[in-house]
């Protein structure tokens, strides 16, 4: 199976639309792997790539390190089995201390939107996003 990998930056273009499987993707476990066998199937319905958006880094490394759980797998084995789960691109996004104090909707205009062009993100029902994680699934939603 092939599957193009992105490392995004600022000036990196975008993959263009997208549906997108977004999250840490700390396992890669059967509900990741559901989320992201969701976008792949309604990307193939509407005609359009798929894509699994990650970080390079799970973000409780940057933001609160001292209680931040081990890792189960390596960057490189991450973007393996996202990409095994049939995807199209899986694309990372890198995580800092700056990106963390982004607002859920300017993370999702400045850093997601221009890395790749949602057409439809598929999250779990928990996912949280932005500064203090303040950002919900309605909050993506409504973006």
């Amino acid at each position: 199976m092939s599957f193009a990998v992105t490392e995004w930056e600022r000036g990196v273009p975008s993959i263009g639309p997208a549906v997108v499987a977004l999250g840490v993707f700390d396992g890669v476990h059967l509900g990741h792997q559901a989320l992201i066998e969701t976008a792949v199937s309604k990307a193939r319905e509407l005609s359009l790539n798929s894509a699994a958006v990650t970080f390079d880094r799970d973000p409780d490394q940057v933001v609160t390190p001292d209680d931040a759980a081990p890792q189960l797998l390596t960057l490189d084995d991450k973007v393996e089995y996202l990409g095994s789960c049939g995807v199209d691109h899986v694309v990372v996004l890198p995580f800092c201390m700056k990106i963390s104090k982004l607002p859920a909707e300017v993370f999702a205009q400045d850093i997601l939107a221009a890395a790749v062009e949602p057409r439809l993100a598929v999250v779990g029902a928990d996912f949280r996003f932005g500064n203090r994680a303040s950002g919900t699934v309605d909050t993506l939603a409504r973006i």
